[in-house]
């Protein structure tokens, strides 16, 4: 492992998601090795003994959700879900989601609550259900018709963490701006805390 990028509990199970370095090749100096992927554990704190769940093809992790179907992953190469060693990851939401660049999630009443995007293509808050298959975007940086305040905004909001507050009924975002610095001054206004009516 290369590193440790991701880390949730559920129940009382530590999960870890962690960088992986290629295979060196025969006669390949160690500057040739890469990252290459990403590999989900489950640990029992109690034995300290990792139960391996799966590897994932991506390069970065950016947060990991522990539901009843699995683990999920936010990767910067999709939504995947891993159930056990026995089963290969899945991806999911394929072709359904404005960008395949997930940075943060949630997961409330079986629905995932995404932010996803990049400056290149665009920021964007969505609901996705994974039985229907229903995508519904909240906000994007792409809708002409400003619905929200992080609508028709470029290159966008960066949603970076996504907290359920299910006591209050509502999401709490964590909004910095992009990475467009030249725009730095445009994004003050929305940097920092929102929060999101769940019956909205």
């Amino acid at each position: 492992a290369r590193s440790f990028e991701c880390m949730a509990v559920r129940q009382g199970m530590v999960y870890l998601a962690a960088g992986l370095n290629s295979p060196t090749q025969p006669g390949a100096s160690s500057q040739a090795v890469k990252p290459f992927g990403i590999r989900l554990l489950e640990v029992n704190p109690d034995c300290n003994e990792p139960r391996f769940l799966g590897d994932i093809p991506v390069l970065e992790c950016r947060g990991i959700v522990p539901t009843e179907e699995g683990v999920l992953a936010a990767t910067d190469d999709g939504l995947w879900l891993c159930v056990s060693d026995a089963i290969a990851p899945r991806r999911l939401g394929n072709g359904l989601l404005p960008s395949e660049s997930i940075n943060c999630m949630a997961v409330v009443h079986g629905e995932y609550f995404l932010g996803v995007g990049g400056d290149t293509q665009g920021l964007h808050f969505v609901r996705y259900n994974p039985k229907s298959k229903e995508t519904e975007v909240i906000a994007s940086s792409e809708r002409r018709e400003s619905k929200t305040p992080f609508d028709n905004i470029h290159p966008g909001a960066y949603i970076r963490r996504i907290y359920p507050d299910l006591e209050r009924n509502r999401l709490v975002l964590v909004v910095d701006r992009g990475c467009d610095m030249n725009n730095h001054f445009d994004y003050l206004p929305l940097i920092g805390l929102w929060a999101y009516d769940l019956e909205s």
